[in-house]
């Protein structure tokens, strides 16, 4: 079997590493441009189920982390995808980790682990992609916009109140 990591430099949307979605997912789109997107597009043909979606931005494909998946009949957790801070590197080498939200458009490693598996009730394998890491190169800024009437009530007025660090009273 092949086995390998694959780091991908991409911009990205709808980037959360820190919470899975409905499905037990923590999830990213990536932008897929020149020798990357020809690299997608043999993946898929050694089995990779990843689909190459096209919109105004370009190509791009969902990676995936699932937070529990059952491996040889026993459920195996998985912690989310490690986060780099790509703007700070570290003395002693590597980065420093990222905190916060990732904004649609950042710039971005991801780190892919392409493994080969087993087909089920086949003796044939095939590809998949799991995503393990991502540094944060170049971030733009996470804005939500997309809130509803009840949750725009309940943050409103927190853009006005000092920061909890600070030495002013609140109220």
């Amino acid at each position: 079997m092949n086995n390998e990591y694959w780091l991908l430099p991409a911009k990205v949307k709808w980037c959360r590493p820190q919470s899975a979605d409905k499905f037990g997912k923590y999830g990213t789109q990536a932008y897929l441009t020149g020798e990357h997107l020809e690299k997608m597009r043999e993946l898929q043909a050694e089995g990779v189920k990843n689909v190459i979606k096209k919109d105004e931005d370009g190509y791009y494909t969902n990676f995936s982390r699932p937070t529990q998946k059952v491996i040889r009949g026993k459920v195996v957790a998985f912690t989310p995808p490690e986060i780099l801070d790509g703007r700070k590197p570290m003395p002693s080498g590597g980065y420093e980790p990222f905190k916060g939200n990732i904004g649609n458009g950042s710039d971005c490693v991801l780190k892919l682990w392409v493994y080969s598996h087993r087909v089920p009730n086949s003796d044939k394998t095939a590809k998949a992609i799991r995503w393990d890491a991502i540094r944060v190169d170049n971030l733009v800024p996470y804005e939500r916009t997309d809130f509803t009437e009840a949750e725009t009530k309940a943050v409103e007025g927190l853009d006005k109140a000092p920061s909890a660090v600070s030495t002013e009273p609140l109220w």
